[in-house]
């Protein structure tokens, strides 16, 4: 039921076609669907020993006129409980800021897009965000997608960034072979 932004179709491509070639050129179809979960950790239990999770959050209107909102909450960035905070013109900016607030370097969204899977109540919405990090050490410049679902549309796009975020740090450590 989902609908992936075409930059993310040809990013995961990459991902399938590495797996391919890793296992003799090919996949069944239960392996893409896990494969797809685990590299942006899309509808994966939540684990306690989770690197990025969102615990609990608000999101606060500054200014209504001016739709200015204001996000507290805590969340485990890198393994640590933090509570951060941040400001922006919605509710994706305001995230932003919190988690530039947390990250050495600076996050960007290059690309995000959401849509509602199901009917009525029973709704959930599904975000997929793509994330640009920049830094002062190699590699200066990194992508990653994150993509998450819940039923607060707040909530999914915020676990979305969580997720990408998680990936950054990710490829940041496998580049430099250190540890955040």
């Amino acid at each position: 039921q989902l609908e992936l932004p075409r930059r993310l179709q040809a990013s995961f491509f990459e991902v399938v076609q590495r797996a391919a070639r890793d296992s003799d050129n090919s996949i069944s179809y239960t392996d893409l669907i896990e494969l797809f979960r685990q590299t942006y950790q899309y509808d994966v239990p939540e684990r306690e020993d989770r690197r990025h999770a969102v615990k609990k959050f608000k999101m606060e209107d500054i200014d209504e006129e001016s739709g200015r909102k204001r996000l507290t909450g805590d969340f485990i960035i890198n393994g640590k409980p933090q509570s951060i905070s941040g400001e922006g013109n919605g509710s994706l900016s305001a995230a932003l800021d919190a988690l530039n607030s947390a990250f050495e370097g600076k996050v960007s969204i290059k690309e995000y897009s959401e849509h509602a899977i199901g009917e009525g109540s029973e709704v959930k919405a599904v975000s997929y965000v793509e994330l640009v990090w920049e830094g002062e050490m190699e590699p200066k410049r990194l992508n990653a997608w994150g993509v998450a679902s819940d039923t607060d549309i707040a909530a999914s796009g915020l676990k979305a960034l969580l997720s990408a975020s998680c990936t950054i740090d990710d490829l940041a450590l496998k580049m430099t072979g250190s540890q955040n």
